[in-house]
């Protein structure tokens, strides 16, 4: 008797999954239509630009996370990495800039997007690196 109830609670979970699911692929397309629509300078908004504005999003997200962890523990490595995710939101920024401001020279841009790249790698490596500040050396 008790694998028929579970046979049929089985079921019913995979009739909501299944529904959700279906729902939820039908809304997904509608909005990438939407979003794909969107122009920028008088052109059409690029899956890539999509996922670099969201990738921003996120860094600005950790930045804000890696603080608010660095607030509780005070541990000097979460500063280093709150940065590197700071950079890494101001990057994307500085990605699109040719596409915000057109008379900004890509050389420039891509200097500082180099640049910006080296300081996160640096960053995340002195986050891994230092060591705790009660660690005695022996």
């Amino acid at each position: 008797m008790k694998t028929g109830n579970k046979a049929n609670f089985d079921a019913r979970s995979n009739n909501k999954s299944t529904s959700l699911g279906s729902e939820s692929m039908i809304s997904l397309p509608a909005l990438a239509n939407v979003i794909m629509q969107i122009d920028l300078n008088g052109e059409p908004l690029e899956p890539s630009d999509i996922v670099d504005f969201a990738s921003g999003i996120f860094a600005v997200l950790l930045m804000a996370l890696s603080l608010f962890a660095y607030r509780n523990t005070r541990t000097k490595r979460l500063l280093f990495v709150s940065a590197a995710f700071g950079l890494f939101a101001l990057r994307t920024i500085v990605a699109r800039l040719d596409a915000l401001i057109p008379e900004a020279q890509s050389t420039l841009i891509e200097l500082a997007l180099a640049l910006t790249g080296f300081a996160i790698l640096s960053l995340f490596f002195l986050a891994i690196a230092k060591r705790p500040g009660n660690h005695k050396r022996l």
